[in-house]
């Protein structure tokens, strides 16, 4: 069963900032500045400006399982869009996927990964980075607040996401949590 959660980007971390709550329960805040905030003197720690960050490699910015983008190249575009647009999360968390390998072996797991990271793929709309954000967490990140296309997407993820992969010749069901995370604060 897919379990539906609702989170907020919200703007009380400062007019240039969004504080975030997954599906999963971890806070983060993300903020643009000119330099980067250590997290000392009771403030939140910051994402320097891209100006101020070292261009880091492709590897450091993608998932080497799936190919996807990861956690890292998230938050990076995240912090670019929560200043000029109303950016969205549709976190998917695909539940007990670790099991395979002790069912069908070591490679599973990365099978199983794999092929649900093309599943989802096929269905980022244009302009959305989907990416691997946690062991068995995939994120989209979509350049929007509309709340129909957040819905249909949240849908296909769903409907797509009741079809079973293939591993090793079994057919196996994600289980799947969506959670949805938005800017609660649209004023600057």
């Amino acid at each position: 069963m897919t379990q539906h959660t609702s989170s907020t980007l919200s703007g009380s971390a400062g007019p240039s900032a969004a504080r975030l709550r997954t599906a999963t329960g971890a806070t983060a805040v993300f903020k643009t500045t000119d330099k980067a905030d250590s997290g000392r003197n009771g403030h939140a720690p910051t994402v320097p400006s891209a100006a101020d960050r070292p261009v880091p490699s492709r590897g450091a910015l993608y998932d080497p399982v799936t190919g996807l983008p990861n956690e890292h190249l998230v938050t990076a575009t995240l912090s670019r869009l929560v200043t000029s647009k109303q950016p969205t999360l549709v976190v998917v968390e695909i539940d007990h996927l670790t099991h395979l390998a002790s069912c069908f072996g070591p490679g599973a797991h990365h099978d199983a990964l794999t092929a649900l990271a093309r599943r989802l793929e096929s269905l980022a709309p244009s302009g959305t980075l989907l990416a691997r954000t946690g062991g068995q967490e995939f994120t989209f990140l979509l350049p929007t607040d509309n709340p129909e296309a957040v819905r249909l997407l949240a849908l296909d993820v769903e409907r797509a996401l009741r079809q079973p992969i293939t591993i090793d010749g079994h057919a196996v069901l994600p289980i799947p949590r969506i959670g949805i995370a938005s800017r609660a604060d649209a004023s600057p």
